[in-house]
């Protein structure tokens, strides 16, 4: 006997047409959440790059305003960062 013809259990109870949309529409959303967090992700890492070389930079100005280095120390040490 064919119990699942045309979707339809014996009792005559729809199965596998109206319920498939929710589960559409929930994993398109899931899938949309999933691609923001990706955006995010490699945003805040490539963000975080430059960021170092940045504080790095910083750093190497304010050692050079202590009197920490030399200008020419300096020089050097700021073409090694960029």
């Amino acid at each position: 006997m064919d119990y699942f013809a045309h979707g339809y259990m014996m009792d005559g109870r729809d199965y596998g047409h109206g319920e498939s949309v929710w589960g559409w529409i929930l994993m398109l959303l899931v899938m949309g959440l999933l691609v923001l967090a990706a955006v995010v992700i490699v945003r805040l890492v490539s963000s975080g790059s430059n960021n170092t070389a940045n504080d790095a930079m910083d750093t190497l100005k304010h050692r050079y305003a202590k009197g920490e280095i030399t200008k020419k120390q300096f020089e050097e040490m700021k073409k090694d960062i960029k």
